[in-house]
């Protein structure tokens, strides 16, 4: 997957380049530096949807912007933004009207803009696809907004399991299928709560019983509950799908297992082909040795000489081709110089070992064809297993569980509460059989996943390490957490540092988990740049904010580290003495900063306040700007 890497970025009259390196926002409060952010993060994504934050207080999108602009201002508000993925250029156009896209351009794909909006998202998603490596604009948006993207609000990737998970699996995409993971997690907490529900009226059932034992007096009025001949009619078709989803469910496990039979006899194979074929050259070698003797004798060294130096046995001179065809004859058996057969025979051996390596080989190929049909037939197999399991959850979800109060409870007849008793405990069990399989399921799928990207991670960590230690000035590593989770166990990726694993955001100060989030996300788009071979890019609003000045310099560090792999960083700052932003800026030429600082203090309204501290703040704003 490519991971967008930023260059022109539009805001009505601004404009500012970013460019492999680092470029900065600057400006004092209230000028206008999170929402040219916001704009940007706008343009890209149409903000934050629920598919992307679960927390509401945390999304937005475009009416965001709108109690900013008065009704004229709003018509002609744009926001563009370009940026690349991999070697194509993107080009997107959003107004504030709506989420959607305005227009659109690529520079290969589609080079002339599309301004109709619906042909626009379809273009999108085409490019998203064909050039990034995602599925749709949501994992574009996720990873733009929880990877790329760090703003004030501070929510940090570093602890969030969840997310990190699925930026992982979104960045190895050849490894996992993290759309399937996902929908089948949300599957896995529906059953679950359902099962708990019906959990809990069970439980009421079950003390009715007892209080119904306890009565002296049986002579009641019954009250009525639903029977179950008043289902309608998608449940009455419930028995039916039951049946079909055992049957779908045992052929995903009968090919499974085939699945899997397959591929152990494919490593056996494999292990012994690679065996074979050492002995083969081993053979070959002895068989060669053997004549290059027979000829030494025979020859008086001419035929070795031809044979391991090129020497022609006539004149004397270096000769390539003749010794070429001189070895190809010999390994054939013939004659080294007329190419006619030998009297001698091959070596029992050696013909022997390329005899079964012949038939070694063409199992192996086979096998694999084999395991290439199973799979296919698996994957369709699994999703028609899962098309079934949708239809009998969707029956189930919108059936009412039995509300049986305790009141209720008290005033039926012993045999209807013990046949409601009865139903409830099948229900239950058959979503416990569902919810436990569900869930080893997912295991194994998910701890095959670490497994493949074992090697991957290895070098995910060892990015972090450099930028976490450059930081902190001692030693931090990333190491491997299970989060106990009550449904699935995932393993979260947490610092290490001073001898101590930091399970949570909260065993580090606030300056350590806002930069160590910071070097995570760096560690993993520097993976997502050597996997794809192309930069990327990093926003972050107003780093400093959560930073002591001693550590400034350590953090500036950090980010030119980041930027010296060809990445783009772009940060906002507020003006102030010795800051983040002089730092970032110091090694760039004067030449080439106004393309990489945006100067709030010159194009936005200052307050009454800046404009009294006006002097001093331009002052400042110089060791910036250049």
């Amino acid at each position: 997957m490519t991971v967008a890497g930023f260059q022109p970025i539009f805001r009505g009259d601004v404009e500012l380049t970013a460019r492999s390196g680092v470029s900065v926002i600057l400006g004092g409060n209230g000028l206008g530096k999170t929402t040219l952010m916001q704009a940007l993060i706008y343009a890209l994504t149409g903000g934050v949807s629920e598919e992307i934050e679960e927390d509401k207080r945390l999304r937005w999108g475009h009416a965001y912007f709108r109690s900013r602009l008065n009704a004229k201002q709003l018509r002609a508000a744009r926001v563009t933004v370009s940026f690349s993925l991999g070697k194509e250029r993107v080009h997107v156009r959003r107004d504030l009207t709506s989420s959607q896209v305005e227009a659109f351009r690529s520079s290969t794909a589609f080079p002339t803009w599309i301004d109709n909006r619906e042909a626009a998202e379809r273009a999108l998603n085409s490019v998203l696809r064909d050039f990034g490596g995602y599925a749709n604009q949501e994992d574009f948006a996720f990873m733009v907004h929880r990877l790329m993207y760090l703003p004030e609000s501070r929510r940090l990737l570093a602890w969030d399991t969840n997310a990190q998970t699925r930026i992982l699996m979104l960045l190895n995409r050849d490894l996992a299928e993290e759309q399937h993971f996902r929908s089948r997690r949300d599957q896995l907490k529906k059953l679950d709560s359902r099962k708990r529900h019906y959990h809990v009226q069970l439980e009421h059932a079950k003390q009715a019983l007892i209080n119904i034992l306890d009565e002296e007096d049986e002579d009641f009025d019954e009250i009525e509950l639903p029977e179950k001949d008043s289902q309608n009619a998608d449940a009455l078709r419930l028995p039916e799908l039951l049946k079909e989803l055992a049957v779908a469910s045992k052929r995903r496990v009968d090919a499974a297992e085939q699945m899997q039979s397959v591929a152990r006899i494919i490593s056996q194979l494999a292990n012994e082909v690679d065996e074979l074929q050492r002995a083969a050259d081993q053979a070959e070698a002895d068989v060669v040795a053997s004549l290059l003797d027979t000829e030494e004798r025979e020859s008086n060294l001419a035929v070795y000489k031809l044979l391991e130096n090129g020497i022609c046995p006539c004149c004397g001179t270096r000769q390539k081709e003749l010794q070429a065809a001189a070895r190809h004859y010999q390994r054939a058996q013939q004659c080294v110089l007329c190419g006619s057969d030998r009297s001698e025979t091959e070596s029992p051996e050696l013909s022997s070992v390329r005899s079964q390596l012949s038939e070694k080989t063409n199992a192996l190929q086979a096998n694999e064809e084999a395991h290439r049909i199973l799979q296919q037939n698996f994957l369709q197999v699994r999703d028609a297993e899962d098309a079934l399991q949708a239809q009998v959850n969707a029956i189930r979800f919108t059936q009412p569980i039995m509300m049986i109060p305790d009141t209720a409870l008290a005033t039926t007849t012993r045999e209807d509460l013990q046949r409601r008793k009865d139903a409830l405990e099948h229900d239950e069990a058959e979503l416990a059989i569902q919810v436990k399989n569900l869930q080893a399921e997912l295991e194994s799928e998910y701890n095959s996943f670490l497994r493949a990207v074992a090697q991957r991670m290895t070098t995910l960590k060892g990015s972090y390490e450099r930028y976490a230690s450059a930081f902190l000035g001692i030693p931090c590593q990333l190491v491997p957490e299970k989060d106990p989770d009550r449904l699935l166990d995932l393993t979260a990726f947490i610092p290490e540092f001073n001898g101590a694993a930091r399970p949570t955001a909260d065993s580090c100060s606030e300056a350590q988990r806002f930069f160590l989030d910071i070097a995570f996300r760096m560690a993993i788009l520097d993976l997502a740049s050597e996997m794809s071979g192309f930069p990327s890019s990093f926003i972050c609003e107003t780093p400093e904010n959560a930073l002591d000045v001693s550590y400034v310099d350590n953090v500036a560090k950090m980010f030119q580290a980041f930027a010296d792999r060809r990445h783009s960083v772009i940060l906002s700052a507020n003006v102030q003495e010795a800051g983040l932003a002089s730092r970032m800026m110091a090694s760039v030429p004067n030449s080439e900063r106004k393309s990489r600082v945006v100067n709030l203090l010159e194009i936005g309204q200052l307050t009454s306040v800046q404009q009294g501290a006006l002097p001093r703040l331009r002052q400042l704003a110089r060791k910036v700007t250049g």
